[in-house]
Order: structure tokens, then C-alpha cells, then sequence
């Protein structure tokens, strides 16, 4: 499954400026712009790793064709329609009736299985299209990855200088 973000929420909520500069022990705002920055990345590194999302989103999954899924990408907050391309060459989408699929929600990764669909487009791609919030909210980050972004945070604001190393001894 392909899955497309609408919009780039900020995370701010989850984690705010004030609370990464309480980690590092930064008390001045001549930084702010570069603990910024690293908050970005250390939130993006954590939601690719893990496969999350921080903040809500809403999404769209894509789907060649109606087969049992996992969505890849979590937590799936809401699951609000599915919508397919029927029989015909055409850009109209019909919208599945909710009795058609199931859903797991409550285990991780979350899950999508279709029961008597009905016939697709031939020769389309992205047939099938759903459509979801997914995300964690403020107030039910674990606190394992709270953890481990304001690890990530403190490694990259003590080291920010690119690291060489010599691979080759000198000659003598």
C-alpha cells in the first residue's frame, strides 16, 4: 500500500521548542533556529524508523487492487472510506459500503481485508483509495519515543560538526 500525507502538521503540541531546550539545559534564544531545525529531524528520523506519524494527519492509502492489506504506517486514528474505481474507463469513484471490509485498528500494524468487492477498472492504477486519519496526538506519544527524540535531539545539538574519519594510515 502507497500512502499519501495531506498537509505537514507541526508537532509542536508533542513536542514543543521549550521542551527540547529544557533537555539540553539551554536557557538563551540565540539558538532557537538550530534547535529548531534539530527537533525537526529528530522528529522525521523517529516517524521514518518506526513507521508513526506525530501529530495528526489525514491520509490516503492506495491500492491496485482490492486485497487484504497492512496500512504501513501508524497509528490509524480513524478509517473513513473506502473508494474504487468501477468497471469502465472512467475518473469517478464509487464509494465501497462499510460492510464490504474490515478493519483492525487495535493491533500494530494496523489492518484492511476486503469480502465481496465489486469489480475494478481494467488497466488503472490506484484503483482503490482510502481514506484515514492517522497519527499520535498529544497526550498518547509512548514515552519510549518522547525518549528517544530528545536523545536524538541532545546527540545532534552536542555534535554538530560532520565527523571524518582516516581510513588510511599515514605513509611513513
Amino acid at each position: 500500500m502507497k500512502i499519501k500525507f495531506s498537509g505537514v502538521p507541526v508537532a509542536e503540541d508533542i513536542f514543543s521548542l521549550d521542551d527540547v531546550k529544557e533537555h539540553l539545559r539551554v536557557e538563551h534564544t540565540e539558538e532557537d533556529d538550530l534547535i529548531t531545525g534539530i527537533r525537526a529531524a529528530a522528529i522525521s528520523y523517529a516517524e521514518e524508523y518506526c513507521s508513526i506519524k506525530l501529530g495528526s494527519y489525514a491520509a490516503t492509502g492506495y491500492l491496485d487492487n482490492f486485497e487484504n492489506s497492512i496500512i504501513p504506517v501508524g497509528p490509524v486514528n480513524s478509517l473513513t472510506a473506502v473508494n474504487y474505481k468501477a468497471v469502465g474507463y472512467t475518473q469517478d469513484l464509487s464509494t465501497l459500503d462499510f460492510t464490504k471490509y474490515f478493519t483492525d485498528l487495535d493491533t500494530t500494524p494496523n489492518r484492511i481485508c476486503f469480502v465481496n468487492v465489486p469489480s475494478l477498472a481494467q488497466y488503472q492504477l490506484n484503483r482503490v483509495q482510502i481514506t484515514m486519519g492517522v497519527g499520535y496526538t498529544t497526550g498518547v506519544v509512548p514515552a519510549a519515543i518522547i525518549a528517544a527524540v530528545k536523545l536524538l535531539c541532545g546527540h545532534l545539538y552536542e555534535n554538530r560538526q560532520a565527523e571524518t574519519f582516516n581510513l588510511m594510515p599515514y605513509a611513513l
